[in-house]
């Protein structure tokens, strides 16, 4: 008596679990009637199917293989003249119309205000405005310049729309105390 072979087993496996048995002709199951040898396209075909997922699932965690800073690709720009105390509010009302929220708000020196920002599906982004030296004075009428970046790669549509809200806030709180949201 001649001993299974483990492709005689899987073939034998696929014949018997597949939905199309009756209607696949035998050279399809990995046998060929005119060579009398059994293919080898079922074990192959079984080998694909479980390494296949599991290749396309993984991703390569090496050394470098870090975080994007957002900061590192096109940033969105503008500059305008506005007061430096209405900063707050523009952003919160900007980051409320292009569905962000403002988490933290950093000046790591008296010329630069940062806001470290979270968007509903969960990507970070940045709001940095700076004035020019000297940074002493009531910071009225001054000239700013303002970066925005969004998502970990940029997103220059977003980051456009972040800027116009913000500027457009700051333009209506420019030389007044308050001003309606509109």
């Amino acid at each position: 008596m001649q001993p299974i072979l483990w492709s005689q087993r899987v073939r034998g496996f696929l014949k018997s679990f597949s939905p199309f048995r009756h209607t696949l002709g035998p050279e399809l199951m990995g046998y060929d009637a005119r060579r009398a040898l059994p293919s080898p396209l079922p074990p192959v075909l079984v080998i694909l199917l479980i390494t296949l997922p599991a290749g396309c699932g993984s991703a390569w965690r090496g050394e470098g293989a870090g975080v994007i800073e957002a900061g590192q690709v096109s940033p969105g720009r503008a500059t305008l003249t506005a007061d430096w105390n209405d900063l707050d509010a523009a952003a919160d009302v900007a980051a409320q119309r292009t569905e962000l929220v403002v988490l933290r708000t950093t000046s790591p020196d008296p010329c630069t205000r940062r806001y470290d920002l979270l968007s509903v599906s969960g990507e970070p982004g940045t709001l940095i405005v700076t004035r020019p030296h000297p940074c002493d004075g009531p910071g009225e009428s001054i000239p700013l310049t303002i970066e925005a970046t969004i998502g970990r790669f940029g997103d220059p549509r977003r980051e456009r729309i972040l800027l116009n809200a913000f500027t457009a806030r700051l333009a209506d709180l420019h030389g007044v105390d308050f001003a309606p949201i509109r």
